[in-house]
């Protein structure tokens, strides 16, 4: 198992992936800097609602999320099926 995390200020709209999340979706650190604006882009199209109604569920109502999606690797463009679970501190 591929294990990564990612992190958005809400106040500075900055985003951070970990070493993990990189490998996992098939991008390198140098020439990839994720920004809030491309970030349901790594999500394969289908569920990207889906991801969008569990993330504004926890940013409104404090609710921590726990569910399976799919992504897209950019190196190689297989999707795979993950699991995410997070929350909003």
């Amino acid at each position: 198992a591929c294990l990564g995390y990612w992190t958005i200020d809400l106040k500075t709209r900055k985003v951070v992936w970990s070493k993990g999340l990189y490998a996992l979706l098939g991008m390198s650190e140098t020439l990839h800097k994720p920004q809030v604006a491309t970030q349901l882009d790594i999500y394969q199209p289908e569920d990207r609602a889906g991801v969008i109604s569990h993330f504004q569920r926890a940013v409104n109502l404090g609710e921590d999320f726990d569910f399976e999606l799919r992504i897209i690797r950019r190196r190689d463009k297989a999707t795979r099926l993950i699991r995410t679970k997070g929350g909003v501190e």
